[in-house]
């Protein structure tokens, strides 16, 4: 019998916050989120990010809130540590090395600094005993493309970079995960071992570069046991990508051989916030269904999952 596919969506550990962590006026809660993407997006898996959101004695507790209701609905919880940390931010500004962007938002931690390392690897470990997941992953390859990409955090050599993920994923049992892959990154050395990948797919639909995504996702699949791809909605700019897109991205990936697919729901109500004014978790969460700017999109995700879960 055929592996079901996974079905995922990245959601931030405190759901109303933004691509940077910023404090939102309200929060939506796993309770409210979990049924909805289940029952009414066919969701079997759900990414949640932390980045130092709250304290380690709290987070423990949101990521058992997660697990809870997750289990309830069938859908599995994929932890994922973030190097950007808010809570460090605050109380420890001697851990911190860079920032996201030029603007000072998003806090990243020194990855090489003893202590650090050890805060992490206490988390991840409390995590672990609390919820026994079946990945346990780090968002450090988007995080850390970005600083350098501002130029705002230090580079860092493989080895090191290595030592990062190695760090958390010693800590735990579940199987080593990343998440999101950027395009040149997969035949990193210092990934060898990673064994899910969740892959960044946005210049490709965005541009439109179709055979440039078959490329990479065949090349991607050759190094990683389990591969989810992206179906992204918008730009960064505030621009749709339509339905369309999504479909014939999905056809791409079937054809490949990519049996795990997702949706960035951080940044869809990140952009769907700034550039648009909308609240994404409101609305969603109000009728259980998202019904504004970007709904298109997120209509063919819809449909894309019900037929590629099987669904009558």
């Amino acid at each position: 019998m055929a592996k079901e596919p996974v079905l995922a969506f990245t959601v931030d550990l405190l759901a109303g916050t933004d691509v940077y962590f910023r404090t939102a006026t309200w929060q939506a809660y796993p309770e409210d989120i979990v049924p909805i993407l289940a029952k009414n997006y066919h969701a079997n898996a759900l990414y949640v990010i932390y980045a130092g959101q709250l304290p380690a004695k709290q987070t423990l507790e949101a990521f058992k809130r997660w697990h809870t209701v997750g289990t309830k609905e069938g859908v599995e919880i994929i932890p994922v540590l973030a190097q950007v940390n808010s809570f460090l931010g605050l109380t420890k500004p001697e851990w911190i090395s860079g920032t996201i962007d030029k603007a000072g938002i998003g806090p990243m931690v020194d990855i090489t600094n003893p202590e650090v390392k050890t805060y992490y690897s206490d988390l991840a470990k409390a995590i672990d005993e609390e919820i026994k997941p079946r990945y346990f992953g780090v968002m450090e390859f988007n995080d850390y493309s970005i600083a350098l990409n501002a130029n705002t955090y230090p580079r860092y050599k493989a080895a090191e970079l290595k030592s990062w993920w190695e760090n958390i994923s010693l800590a735990v049992s579940g199987k080593p995960a990343l998440s999101f892959m950027q395009p040149y990154g997969v035949k990193l050395k210092w990934l060898q071992g990673i064994e899910r990948v969740s892959v960044d797919t946005y210049v490709f639909l965005w541009q439109e570069k179709w055979d440039e995504l078959r490329e990479y996702l065949i090349e991607t699949i050759k190094h990683y046991p389990e591969v989810d791809a992206d179906l992204v909605i918008l730009d960064d700019y505030g621009g749709k990508i339509v339905g369309a897109r999504q479909r014939l991205a999905f056809e791409i990936m079937r054809e490949v051989g990519v049996r795990g697919l997702n949706l960035d729901l951080i940044i869809t109500a990140a952009v769907a916030r700034d550039q648009k004014g909308e609240d994404f978790w409101l609305d969603l969460i109000s009728d259980g269904c998202y019904g504004g700017f970007y709904a298109e999109g997120m209509e063919a995700v819809r449909e894309i999952y019900k037929e590629f879960k099987g669904c009558d």
